[in-house]
């Protein structure tokens, strides 16, 4: 339940009742994206279009196989700063 709670903090989960039943939603359309990015990677799965190893392999590697998301790969901590020091002279001038 804490997790539950926290993703209500952190990416707006809401409990809700409606019609004699509880489900849950989220308000973040960010988060709606991914879900939804989810919900098709486990249709797939279902349907028999992917194998129980590429759904894995999509889950354990999220974001970088979905090609749909916003996501977007930032360079590491070691190449930031490498680049940051190669052009510091050039910020200062700024």
């Amino acid at each position: 339940m804490h997790t539950l709670f926290a993703l209500e903090d952190i990416y707006g989960l809401q409990a809700e009742e409606k019609d004699g039943e509880t489900k849950l939603s989220f308000s973040n359309a960010s988060v709606l994206r991914a879900v939804k990015a989810w919900a098709e990677q486990s249709t797939k799965l279902k349907t028999g279009k992917i194998t129980k190893e590429e759904y894995d392999e999509w889950r354990y590697n999220y974001p970088k196989y979905d090609t749909d998301s916003e996501y977007v790969k930032l360079p590491s901590d070691d190449l930031n700063n490498a680049m940051l020091e190669a052009f510091e002279d050039k910020l200062k001038n700024q």
